[in-house]
């Protein structure tokens, strides 16, 4: 069964994160657990340790079944990693970073209603703000919530709890700093990097980390999601579809890439997912344009562009440095009009 997202919304007292965390639970049926209240409610609010095991037995009865589910923490606690690790063995976690400035979370505070808040006094919010300012956690995503419109957090938000479907349970949706292992297993054998030569090898979990640390924050610059990671049922990192090249493509262009973990060659998985991503591409994002790029000789990728209406470009000679040596790469390209042709 496909495990429960478990968004962990952190960020400095008066950021906003408690309004995110219900306005998901309005818009997109994500269960949200309110932190202070459960610790309000204790007989001394100051008892971390009780507090945060309500905070888990919340989470777990919550997202019982595979429900989504969020929660609001500053991430300030010395304890605050420790109940992170046990949400881990509960679901899927999402690290989501809510900044806002000083100021409005000084405006915010004073302005809400204490009577269900812990107190917190303007000195209590500055130090919360420098300790959040501070943290070295990899978050999934980051959201700027220093105004008072919910619209363009709610988008990004979406991201982390929807999934395109591409059949029999498997899924594409966002990149998590959780699927490090996942990369590994897959990409450590160096078939992929054979064909792909932007991929290191060898590849170990210092490659993946730092290849999600900058898949992430690129991906994130977009306010829908823009490159996939390709899950099994189990919710499982198996490969990836997605666009990147906005900058480098031309206006309303981007370039399409791919590749699928060995152990699942020959399923039609790739083939599967391409289609949906360029659906995304020319629906959702309005792009004009995909380009695609193949070593000359991997029939697999080409048969996959071939299907898909790609048109061919050109081949550039020993266009491309891998770890044989120069090797010719073939250009295509699909344009919106020959992709609605196909349709």
């Amino acid at each position: 069964m496909r495990p429960a997202a478990i968004l962990v919304l952190l960020g400095p007292k008066g950021a906003g994160k408690s309004f995110l965390g219900r306005l998901m639970e309005s818009e997109l049926s994500v269960s949200f657990i309110d932190v202070e209240s459960i610790f309000l409610s204790l007989d001394d609010p100051r008892d971390v340790t009780n507090g945060y095991e309500r905070v888990a037995d919340e989470v777990a009865a919550h997202s019982a079944g595979g429900s989504a589910v969020s929660l609001e923490l500053t991430g300030a606690s010395e304890h605050a990693d420790e109940l992170i690790e046990r949400l881990r063995g509960l679901g899927s976690v999402r690290l989501v970073r809510v900044d806002a400035t000083l100021s409005t979370c000084l405006r915010r505070v004073r302005d809400r209603d204490a009577s269900v808040h812990l107190p917190a006094d303007e000195a209590l919010v500055e130090t919360v703000h420098a300790a959040c300012a501070d943290s070295t956690r990899d978050h999934d995503l980051t959201i700027d919530n220093d105004t008072d419109d919910a619209g363009r957090p709610l988008t990004r938000l979406r991201r982390l709890v929807e999934h395109l479907a591409i059949g029999e349970g498997r899924t594409l949706s966002s990149y998590r700093h959780e699927d490090a292992p996942a990369l590994v297993e897959a990409l450590e054998d160096g078939t992929v990097a054979a064909t792909i030569p932007v991929i290191p090898h060898p590849y170990g979990l210092e490659q993946a980390r730092s290849f999600l640390r900058y898949r992430i924050a690129t991906s994130g610059r977009h306010d829908v999601e823009v490159a996939f990671a390709l899950r099994d049922a189990d919710d499982r990192l198996i490969g990836s579809v997605g666009l990147e090249g906005f900058e480098t493509s031309g206006p309303n262009a981007a370039e399409l890439g791919y590749w699928i973990g060995p152990r699942h060659w020959g399923q039609g998985l790739t083939g599967a997912a391409v289609p949906v991503v360029l659906r995304h591409a020319f629906e959702t994002l309005a792009l004009e344009r995909v380009n695609a790029r193949t070593l000359v000789g991997n029939q697999a990728s080409r048969r996959i562009l071939d299907r898909n209406g790609f048109q061919h470009v050109e081949t550039r000679l020993k266009d491309t440095p891998t770890r044989d040596g120069p090797r010719d790469t073939s250009y295509h390209v699909l344009e919106q009009s020959g992709w609605l042709a196909l349709r």
